[in-house]
């Protein structure tokens, strides 16, 4: 099992990105149960204050993993100019960090 860990902060993503990124409370649950529901993500956490979004994820799939979270993300950003590849970081278990997008 690895470790993933996808999000953005105020360096990768201006606030009206941030914005849209940001869950309300009543939300996580059921975020945290679409990503562990896949077959790829076996835990994950959610961590979101003011300056950035992260998704944490203990994976039996690392790609499966990372590929749920920017489609989650992704679907917050529907009608923005920029899509969660150009705004997100994600940093898999090789430790090197890389855009969303690739």
């Amino acid at each position: 099992m690895s470790v993933a860990v996808i999000g953005a902060d105020f360096r990768t993503a201006p606030i009206e990105i941030r914005e849209r990124l940001a869950f309300a409370r009543t939300e996580v649950p059921s975020v945290l149960a679409r990503l562990v529901g896949s077959e790829a993500v076996a835990e994950a956490v959610l961590l979101g204050t003011c300056n950035r979004i992260e998704l944490y994820l203990a994976c039996h799939d690392e790609g499966g993993a990372l590929e749920q979270a920017r489609t989650l993300l992704g679907d917050r950003l529907v009608g923005m100019p920029r899509d969660v590849g150009a705004c997100c970081t994600a940093t898999g278990s090789d430790e090197r960090p890389s855009t969303c997008s690739g």
